[in-house]
């Protein structure tokens, strides 16, 4: 029984080294005072500082269809995966010279294009776990991306 025990423990240490608490390979690194951070992979950029808070969704789309930053006019509002993908690159601290200021709810859109106000929770095992938190607030901040 002892053996097995061990032996147990050992597998889960190696499947731990093997496929747990990897971090992600993405890289977002600050725009060098422009005013968003870029995504190395996917090209996407974000918005540095929040916009808002507003209180609609119809508020929310018409700030990041003017918003003008970097040279760039096409921002929109994130789908609810991007937000994710932001929000684990900060968690894995690959947000190098680009700090999001991450806390309250934020306005984003599911595949649908269902509005969705919220934000992402982390709970830490190994590998952490992510959920999306629907907000019981009835305003919000825009975090711009493009494109």
């Amino acid at each position: 029984m002892k053996d097995q025990l061990i032996t147990a423990m050992v597998l889960a240490v190696l499947s731990l080294a093997a496929f747990g608490c990897a971090p992600q390979k993405n890289i977002l690194l600050g725009g060098e005072g422009k005013g968003f951070c870029q995504e190395l992979t996917s090209g996407k950029m974000w918005q540095l500082e929040r916009g808002g808070p507003f209180s609609s969704l119809q508020e929310a789309e018409q700030y990041a269809a003017q918003l003008q930053l970097g040279g760039y006019d096409d921002w929109r509002l994130p789908a609810n995966e991007e937000l994710l993908q932001l929000f684990r690159l900060s968690f894995w601290k690959k947000n190098q010279g680009c700090e999001l200021k991450q806390s309250g709810e934020f306005w984003s859109v599911s595949r649908a294009g269902k509005a969705s106000l919220g934000h992402w929770e982390s709970y830490i095992l190994c590998d952490p776990e992510f959920r999306y938190v629907n907000a019981l607030k009835t305003s919000g901040y825009v975090r711009a991306i493009r494109p």
